[in-house]
């Protein structure tokens, strides 16, 4: 028979949580505003014998803009997006992976992102987050392995969402007065106007990122990174053609 399985998304304080429990008939669900780490707990209590066999951490925050132009309200908001991405993260992996590795076995996914492979014009401060999340991934998942837990981080590019749709339009309103000229200029007659066509043109649906995650915790052997979208590849493929970092930089100045 199948495990059940009890993927879990959210994270930080003040941010959403939901747990998902999905039997092979009944799917339930309940949210509740995870705030301390008491709460992460109980929802984990609240679980038969506290079993986790698949966690999906899908929480995150965007921001992206010059950074030269961010206020002390901005980077209160920069601490909040790592906040979220990367230490939210690390409150649920730290009260689910006890019990995994105690079992010797369990499923720790992470939706990261292409920008925690390379970094993004404009997306400074979320970029870093996304790196943080990468070496967490990839440092933890060398330690668990030992005790046959699973560990992989997720990496989609653009996603049709509301989410994004947001980004970009609190992005349009941005006044750029702390930036120089050309940097305004090219935030605004180049870097977005160029997102947009990728986000319309390469961007995938909820539904395409959902079914790849699905093949990531369904593996046998998942792969330690999933990239789902083939067409930002060019990316890993640059970064590893070239250590010194100097293809990378030729091709965003293009």
């Amino acid at each position: 028979s199948h495990p059940s399985m009890y993927p879990m998304t959210g994270a930080m304080a003040g941010m959403e949580a939901a747990v998902f429990i999905l039997l092979p008939i009944i799917m339930a669900t309940y949210s509740q505003k995870c705030k301390c780490e008491a709460s992460i707990r109980d929802s984990v209590n609240s679980l038969p014998d506290r079993r986790v066999d698949v966690l999906v951490n899908n929480a995150g925050v965007g921001m992206i803009g010059a950074l030269e132009r961010q206020s002390i309200a901005a980077m209160k908001e920069a601490m909040k997006l790592l906040d979220t991405n990367l230490f939210g993260l690390a409150r649920l992996v730290r009260e689910v992976l006890p019990d995994m590795n105690r079992r010797q076995s369990g499923h720790i996914v992470v939706m990261s992102s292409i920008m925690g492979i390379q970094g993004c014009l404009f997306s400074d401060v979320h970029s870093a987050s996304k790196f943080a999340v990468e070496g967490f991934c990839q440092s933890l998942a060398v330690q668990v392995a030992k005790f046959k837990t699973k560990m992989n981080p997720v990496e989609p590019g653009s996603v049709v969402t509301k989410f994004e749709r947001k980004v970009y339009e609190d992005a349009e309103k941005m006044a750029l007065s702390g930036t120089d000229e050309e940097t305004a200029r090219i935030f605004h007659e180049v870097y977005l106007p160029y997102s947009k066509k990728i986000f319309s043109s390469l961007g995938q649906t909820q539904e395409e990122v959902a079914q790849q995650t699905v093949k990531v915790i369904t593996a046998k052997e998942p792969p330690l990174q999933h990239q789902t979208n083939h067409l930002y590849m060019i990316m890993t493929v640059l970064k590893h053609a070239d250590p010194t970092g100097r293809l990378q930089r030729r091709a965003g100045k293009k």
